[in-house]
C-alpha cells in the first residue's frame, strides 16, 4: 500500500522507514524527558547558592526551578557599607541579598531572564561600579523586570539602560542624602523614564529629586499610582514634600498624567495640596497622605473628588478637614487623628463600607452616632483607647443590620467576657494581643 505525503507518492519501503523515523523521535522525546525529569529531582532541593552554580549544565530546568523555588524573593544587590555582613549571599523568606559583584554578575547571566524585582543598594559603591551594574542589568533582565528600586543611585545610571524595560511595572527611586548630595539635579535622567519604562504603571521618587520645576515634564502611557515622600528619611525629619520646591514639578506631572488613580503623599504641610490634586487628578480612586504641622486651614471651595473610593489620612492637628472636601463616592476611610482633628467626622455616607480609625477617643454614645452617619458599614476597626463598654458594643452590632466585622483595642477582660456570653448563634468573638474581633459567622 502507497502512502501520499504532500505530492510525493510513498512507496512501502518509504512508508516503513518514516514510521521508524517518528518512532525514533518519540524514542528521542521520551528520552529527553527522563532526563529533564532526573535534572529536575537534582536541582528542586538545592540551595539558591548550589542551583547558581550548576545553571549552566541545564539552563531550562535551572530556569523552571528558580521560578518556583525562589521567584519571589527580590534579588538586591548591596555595595561597600561601614559594616562587615561576613556573607556575599544572604538568602531570607523574602530576598536574596548579594554583597559581591561577581556573584551579583553570575546571577544576572544565569537568571537575568526570569529575574522580576531587583533592589540595588549601593551605599559607598564607586561610579564605575555603579554604571557596570546598570548596564548589565539592562542587558540581562530589560525583558522580565516587573519592579526596580535604586537606593543611594545616582539618576545617571538611567543612562546606562540601553533598552526599554518592556515588563517594569514598578520603579522606586531613593537618593543619597548625605550633606554633599541633598539636592539633585535629575532632569534628563527623569525625563527618559517614559522611553525607558514604556508600561510604568507605579512610580516613587524622593522629593529632594524634583526640585527642577521641568523635571518631571513626562507622559506615562499606563502611569496609575504615584508615592511622593521621603522613603529613606526617619520619620521625625520636618521636611515639607509639597513646598515652593516641588510643587511645580507634581503640578507638570499631574496636568500631563490625569490618568492616576492612587496617590500617596508623606509630611504635606499644606492643604493647597488637595486643590491641586482635586483641579488635575480627576478620576483618582485612591489618596494616601499625611497631614504634618498644617501652617493654615484651606479656605477655598469645597473640593470634590467624584470617584475617590478610598481615603487613608492622617491629621496632626486641629483642623476640621471633611469640612472642606465632597466624597460622594468613598467606601474605605483609614483614619488617624486626635478627637478634635475630627470634629466632623465623618460626614454622612451611606456608601462607606470599611471604617478603620486610630487616635479619635470614642464614648458612650458614638458608636450610635456612627450608626447614623455610616448606616451601611461592614467593616469597622477602631484602635487605640476606646473607652467602650460591652452593652454600647452590643447594641451597636445589633443594630447595624450590614456589619459583618467589628475590632477594637480592648485592655478590660471584663468586656471580653460580656461578649462572648451575649453572642453565640451568628457570631463569633475572639480576642488576641488586646484586639477583640466579633465577627458575623
Amino acid at each position: 500500500m502507497a502512502i501520499i505525503l504532500g505530492c510525493c507518492l510513498l512507496l512501502p519501503s518509504s512508508e516503513a522507514l518514516l514510521r521508524n523515523i517518528f518512532r525514533n523521535q518519540r524514542r528521542e522525546n521520551e528520552q529527553r524527558q527522563r532526563e529533564q525529569q532526573q535534572r529536575r529531582q537534582e536541582f528542586e532541593h538545592l540551595s539558591f547558592g548550589d542551583l547558581l552554580n550548576v545553571a549552566h549544565l541545564n539552563k531550562e530546568v535551572a530556569d523552571d526551578v528558580f521560578k518556583q523555588n525562589f521567584a519571589n524573593r527580590t534579588i538586591e544587590i548591596f555595595g561597600t557599607t561601614e559594616f562587615d555582613l561576613g556573607e556575599n549571599l544572604i538568602v531570607s523568606d523574602f530576598d536574596i541579598q548579594i554583597h559581591d559583584y561577581d556573584i551579583f554578575e553570575k546571577t544576572l547571566k544565569r537568571f537575568g531572564d526570569v529575574i522580576e524585582k531587583i533592589n540595588i543598594q549601593l551605599f559607598k559603591a564607586d561610579d564605575v561600579n555603579r554604571f557596570a551594574i546598570a548596564s548589565e542589568i539592562g542587558r540581562y533582565t530589560s525583558n522580565s523586570l516587573k519592579s526596580i528600586r535604586l537606593v543611594l543611585c545616582d539618576t545617571k545610571m538611567i543612562d546606562k539602560f540601553e533598552k526599554p524595560f518592556t515588563k517594569l511595572e514598578e520603579l522606586i527611586i531613593i537618593g543619597d542624602l548625605s550633606p554633599s548630595n541633598a539636592i539633585y539635579s535629575a532632569q534628563s535622567q527623569l525625563k527618559k523614564l517614559n522611553t525607558i519604562f514604556p508600561n510604568l504603571r507605579k512610580l516613587s521618587l524622593d522629593p529632594l529629586m524634583i526640585s527642577d520645576p521641568n523635571v518631571l515634564d513626562v507622559q506615562f502611557e499606563s502611569l496609575e499610582n504615584i508615592h511622593i515622600g521621603f522613603l529613606n528619611v526617619p520619620h521625625e525629619v520636618p521636611v515639607d514634600v509639597y513646598s515652593n520646591y516641588t510643587k511645580p514639578a507634581l503640578v507638570t506631572l499631574f496636568r500631563k498624567n490625569q490618568i492616576i488613580q492612587h496617590l500617596q503623599m508623606d509630611d504635606c504641610y499644606s492643604l493647597d495640596f488637595l486643590h491641586m490634586a482635586a483641579h488635575h487628578l480627576t478620576i483618582l480612586h485612591e489618596l494616601d497622605i499625611r497631614f504634618a504641622m498644617l501652617k493654615e486651614e484651606y479656605q477655598g471651595p469645597i473640593l470634590t473628588f467624584p470617584y475617590l473610593k478610598k481615603l487613608t489620612i492622617s491629621l496632626k492637628q486641629n483642623l476640621d478637614f471633611f469640612k472642606g472636601v465632597n466624597l460622594p463616592e468613598l467606601k474605605e476611610l483609614f483614619l488617624t487623628c486626635t478627637s478634635k482633628s475630627c470634629r466632623d467626622f465623618p460626614r454622612k455616607n451611606e456608601k462607606l463600607i470599611r471604617l478603620h480609625i486610630n487616635g479619635y477617643k470614642f464614648k458612650k454614645g458614638s458608636l450610635s452616632k456612627l450608626d447614623e452617619k455610616a448606616p451601611n458599614l461592614e467593616d469597622l476597626f477602631i484602635k487605640g483607647d476606646s473607652n467602650l463598654d460591652s452593652s454600647s458594643i452590643i447594641q451597636y452590632v445589633e443594630q447595624s443590620l450590614n456589619l459583618k466585622k467589628f475590632r477594637f483595642v480592648n485592655p478590660d477582660d471584663a468586656v471580653f467576657k460580656n461578649l462572648t456570653e451575649h453572642f453565640h448563634q451568628g457570631w463569633n468573638v475572639e480576642q488576641n494581643n488586646f484586639i477583640v474581633t466579633v465577627e458575623r459567622q
